[in-house]
C-alpha cells in the first residue's frame, strides 16, 4: 500500500496509460506464498520493473482492451494479497476511462488459504469503496466453480468478461467455455506445461484458451 500512490502516478504520466496499468496489474502477481523467502520490498520493486520492461503480447493487450471497451459486465477474479493493491490501480483506472458505475465487479476468497486475498484484504485496502466486492465463497485458493457459492456463479454466468489473476485460478477455470482472459506470472514448469511451453517461468503472460 505504501508503494501505491508511487505507481498510480507510473500510470498518469506514461506515454500509454493502459498499457502501464494492465503491466502493474500483472506485476502484482508476483506477490505469492510460491516466491518463498525471495518475497520482500525490494524483491516486489524489482519483479515491478522487469515486470515494465518484459515483452508483453501486443495483440492480447489489445484485443483485452476492445473486450473492455465493448464490455457490460465484468468479473475480475483476484488471488494473492497485496497484488490486490495493484489491482485496486487497474480497476481505478477502467472506472474513470473505460467503465460504467456497477459494470465491474471484483471477487476475493471467501476465507483464508495461503496468502490469498479475503474480504479483509478489500477493505483494508479500500478496494470496495471503488468496486463492488463479492467472495467465491470459498477457502479455497481457486475459483473452482463447482464448490464456489451461487453469488460467484451467478456473476461469473451474467459477465460478459471474465479477467482471472494468478495460476490457480488458471489451473481451475481454463477449461471454461467463457470470454475468460488469465493475467498471471508464470513462476512454476507446471504452469509453463499448461500454456503449451509458450511462456517462461518468470514471465508476464495475457492467455485466453482459445480451444
Amino acid at each position: 500500500m505504501s508503494l501505491s500512490e508511487g505507481y498510480r502516478e507510473k500510470i498518469e504520466k506514461s506515454d500509454n496509460h493502459f498499457e502501464m496499468a494492465l503491466r502493474l496489474c500483472l506485476a502484482g502477481n508476483s506477490i505469492d506464498v510460491m516466491q518463498g523467502k525471495k518475497m520482500s520490498k525490494d524483491y516486489l520493486k524489482s519483479s515491478v520493473e522487469t515486470a515494465l520492461k518484459q515483452p508483453l503480447d501486443a495483440k492480447m493487450m489489445g484485443r483485452l482492451k476492445n473486450e473492455i471497451l465493448k464490455a457490460k459486465k465484468i468479473l475480475v477474479i483476484g488471488d494473492n494479497a497485496g497484488e490486490i493493491v495493484f489491482d485496486k490501480l487497474f480497476i481505478e483506472f477502467l472506472n474513470r476511462h473505460f467503465a460504467k458505475e456497477g459494470m465491474i465487479i471484483y471477487s476475493v476468497r471467501g476465507g483464508h488459504t495461503l496468502n490469498d486475498s479475503t474480504i479483509d484484504d478489500a477493505i483494508m485496502t479500500g478496494i470496495d469503496k471503488v468496486v463492488k466486492v463479492i467472495t467465491t465463497g470459498v477457502d479455497m485458493p481457486a475459483a473452482h466453480l463447482p464448490t464456489c457459492s451461487e453469488e460467484f456463479n451467478q456473476c461469473f454466468r451474467e459477465a460478459d468478461l471474465v479477467i482471472s489473476k494468478g495460476q490457480g485460478n488458471l489451473e481451475a477455470l481454463i477449461d471454461e467455455k467463457k470470454n475468460l482472459y488469465f493475467l498471471l506470472k508464470i513462476k512454476c514448469n507446471v504452469i509453463a506445461n499448461m500454456l503449451d511451453h509458450k511462456h517462461k517461468v518468470d514471465e508476464i503472460v495475457i492467455f485466453k484458451n482459445e480451444n
